[in-house]
């Protein structure tokens, strides 16, 4: 009922925000010609996992997506990619999603601007990003590839705002990973980097003394940890030999004190329409 009110041709609506369990999404039609905001969470059935993503979503002006808990189903080439159709998206925002069968992630858009992806850890996905005009990067979880890879279509050079936070854990075993993410994001302005993530490269033997020719266009480093304790004189300078003139700024995050501040967090990133100049 409320999607066939929303899509009524006499109703000029910009945003919307949705929580949905029925299977109905699936298959609906929804189309909106004026809709520039839209935020989706599914809550999923116990024994059946997460909502598919329709893609049948007729959106021409939207702009803002965030979508929470949904499932995509890949192609034949193995590649779910879900967002083709919103040929206006500026900011794309995917919470705890998962791909069928284990397959790749395709992100193909001229116009997106901003990137949010913090990806289930029960499943985790390769994704794939053919997004020239990208400028905002942030990735939460666990690296599971090279950013670009083989993909001839990735070109990152226009992203000049990162940040990531990997698990430590999920790097132990390789950690050259987050050397080759930065390989890709080289020409970035601004970096937010986890202090869990940035002990990865204390794995590396003799990282101070390897070679490292990117972030030549460093501005600001950001260091977040939740123990000042924990960081030792110097740390991060190690990203900042080929910027000496950038900023490094220690930001102390404050422990939740309990899941509901975490829930009021998530609620407040993923249902307001951000300001685009303070995405990160």
């Amino acid at each position: 009922m409320i999607l066939n009110y929303a899509s009524s041709p006499n109703l000029q609506l910009s945003h919307m925000s949705l929580a949905c369990h029925m299977e109905q999404l699936s298959h609906c039609n929804f189309s909106s010609h004026t809709l520039t905001s839209l935020n989706l969470i599914s809550y999923p059935y116990p024994t059946r996992g997460p909502l598919l993503f329709p893609n049948s979503l007729l959106l021409p002006a939207l702009t803002y997506l965030a979508i929470n808990r949904f499932s995509f189903r890949s192609g034949d080439d193995g590649y779910a990619n879900p967002f083709f159709a919103f040929k206006s998206l500026n900011t794309l925002v995917i919470l705890y999603c998962e791909v069928f069968d284990k397959k790749n992630l395709s992100i193909s858009s001229v116009s997106l601007i901003n990137l949010s992806i913090l990806p289930s850890i029960e499943c985790p996905y390769k994704f794939e990003l053919s997004t020239p005009n990208l400028r905002r990067f942030y990735f939460m979880g666990p690296p599971l590839q090279k950013l670009c890879g083989r993909n001839s279509n990735c070109n990152l050079s226009s992203v000049k705002h990162v940040k990531i936070d990997f698990p430590f854990w999920a790097c132990v075993k390789s950690p050259s990973i987050l050397f080759s993410w930065l390989h890709d994001l080289a020409l970035m302005e601004s970096f937010t980097i986890c202090f869990k993530t940035l002990q990865i490269l204390d794995l590396i033997p003799d990282s101070s003394k390897i070679d490292f020719p990117y972030l030549h266009n460093l501005k600001l480093l950001k260091i977040e940890t939740h123990d000042l304790s924990l960081l030792q004189d110097g740390m991060g300078d190690f990203l900042l030999q080929n910027a000496p003139s950038a900023k490094k700024v220690i930001i102390h995050l404050p422990l939740p004190k309990s899941f509901a501040d975490i829930r009021r967090k998530m609620r407040e990133l993923y249902f307001s329409v951000p300001d685009n100049s303070n995405y990160m």
